[in-house]
């Protein structure tokens, strides 16, 4: 195993975050998402690695109770960060 491996392995994955998201959500376009995810993981650097869970977490926050709203934006974050996982998934270890 190489150095970039073991600290890929040993990298905190943050898979539910606590308390309100460090940055506002402007639009829910895949453009939007993208930026904000980005945004977000750099807020974070490089100590942790966020996964999708994060972000459809906090996105509820920015909804308003709008299901179709929320469910564009949950489709962004399966196109921007390339993964439809759930929490369940990674307790079930179906993702890594």
């Amino acid at each position: 195993m190489n150095s970039y491996e073991i600290e890929e392995v040993t990298r905190p994955k943050l898979l539910i975050p606590a308390g309100k998201c460090p940055i506002p959500l402007e639009d829910s376009s895949p453009e939007a998402v993208a930026s904000w995810i980005k945004k977000i993981r750099n807020k974070f650097g490089s100590n942790f690695d966020c996964k999708p869970t994060v972000f459809r977490y906090w996105a509820r926050k920015f909804c308003d109770g709008d299901p179709e709203k929320l469910q564009e934006i949950d489709n962004s974050i399966t196109l921007v960060t390339n993964s439809p996982a759930r929490l369940i998934d990674y307790m079930t270890g179906r993702e890594k």
